[in-house]
């Protein structure tokens, strides 16, 4: 709110100042002065519109990179398309997902990747996933060809990562010191069409620090906004038919990399949905392969 009267005031001020100089300009002050004044006006007024702007977008005079959204809203694509030119600048933003709110970066930008280790006080050696906006996208960044079309139609989307082996397109800097590679399409239509608007994948983990309780409200990761570019509001993400403490888990992690064979590494939400499912298809459990 300060600042806000700062702002205003200051516009008002130079707004003012302009005006009553006007009309003997050249009398009272030398050009470059008169440019001076006209481009701080100018820089008043740009930086009261944009925190307009976020005002309006976040509902809140006091915060600048929350934005809220909801399908099917009026500024739903706004938000997609502030979401995306954040990622594109190398940037970090939280987003919602079918499970928990994640902090995501651009896979292919090395500097972006090193970002979320830093921001979240991450062991360089534990991987991180990425997401896509689709299972076609999957086999460009995974090798999935040992699998059938049908299987990973049923896989995907949903609170799962699949894990399979790395293709070389993938940023070799990502998880560097393993051949494989988790790969997530959240039931979220927001981080999917984030995800299709970039046109390559989004490197994703959860929004907290490393260890610490996962999020199912934006205010549970409110000490990490400050590291944001962007906050994007969904409201509240656990699902009426389970409970918070079973969302908190986050998605199930399954091991696909050994063709015929899967491992769950993590259980997380969708546990016995996803062994089901791996059964169906004639998958087996294999817990004897590192």
């Amino acid at each position: 709110m300060v600042m806000g009267t700062v702002i205003k005031f200051s516009c008002s001020f130079l707004c003012g100042l302009r005006t009553f100089l006007s009309p003997n300009l050249n009398q009272f002050i030398s050009r470059s002065r008169i440019t001076a004044i006209n481009t701080s006006f100018d820089a008043f007024r740009g930086l009261s519109t944009a925190r307009q702007q976020a005002v309006e977008m976040t509902g809140d005079p006091g915060i600048s990179n929350v934005v809220k959204w909801s399908k099917d809203s009026a500024k739903e694509n706004e938000v997609i398309q502030r979401a995306v030119n954040a990622l594109q600048k190398g940037k970090l933003i939280a987003v919602p997902t079918d499970t928990i709110y994640g902090i995501a970066g651009l896979a292919q930008n090395s500097c972006a990747v090193s970002q979320i280790y830093k921001v979240k006080g991450r062991d360089p050696s534990k991987p991180i996933a990425i997401c896509v906006d689709c299972v076609e996208a999957v086999s460009r960044w995974a090798k999935t060809d040992m699998l059938p079309e049908k299987f990973l139609n049923s896989f995907f989307p949903g609170p799962v990562t699949g894990v399979f082996e790395r293709q070389p397109s993938l940023n070799p800097e990502l998880n560097p010191e393993t051949s494989i590679i988790g790969v997530r399409i959240p039931d979220h239509s927001f981080i999917r069409r984030l995800a299709e608007a970039c046109g390559e994948p989004i490197a994703l983990t959860s929004a907290n620090k490393s260890g610490g309780e996962s999020s199912l409200i934006i205010e549970e990761f409110k000490y990490l906004w400050p590291h944001l570019d962007l906050v994007v509001d969904a409201g509240c993400l656990a699902p009426d038919t389970i409970s918070k403490q079973t969302a908190r888990l986050g998605s199930t992690v399954v091991d696909l990399s050994k063709p015929g064979f899967f491992r769950i590494i993590r259980p997380g939400s969708a546990y016995d949905t996803t062994v089901r499912l791996l059964q169906l298809y004639g998958v087996k459990e294999f817990k004897d392969y590192e």
